[in-house]
């Protein structure tokens, strides 16, 4: 079964529920890339990516380091202010959040979460 996404609109960003199985890495790198689209069509500033449906062998420590680079790239191609929240649980999300950390000293603006409420108040607060 490929990733399902579900999308809406809110004030100030656009929610993106994924659901699925993965297969390749390069597809929620799309489900990204288009996020960011999506707010900037709509004049959103702010990205909450729901992944906690996802299914698939978590991302190995180099696939990480992978999607924060991919991620900083992406941004520098297409300048923004958008930000992004990424929801997830372990083991998708590591305990030491390294993709955010990897993508944040390249200038993404962005945060990784395990709890709904706390993805959602950053995000409404950035």
């Amino acid at each position: 079964m490929p990733v399902n996404i579900q999308i809406g609109l809110g004030k100030k960003f656009v929610h993106l529920i994924c659901s699925g199985k993965y297969t390749k890495l390069s597809e929620l790198v799309k489900i990204w890339e288009s996020a960011f689209d999506i707010a900037k069509k709509e004049g959103l500033k702010s990205v909450l990516m729901d992944i906690r449906e996802i299914e698939g062998p978590p991302p190995t420590m180099h696939q990480r380091y992978e999607l924060g680079v991919l991620a900083s790239q992406y941004r520098l191609n297409n300048p923004s202010n958008i930000c992004i929240s990424l929801l997830g649980k372990e083991p998708y999300i590591s305990p030491d959040r390294y993709a955010e950390t990897v993508a944040r000293n390249r200038g993404v603006p962005g945060r990784v979460f395990t709890d709904f409420s706390e993805a959602v108040q950053w995000i409404e607060n950035y």
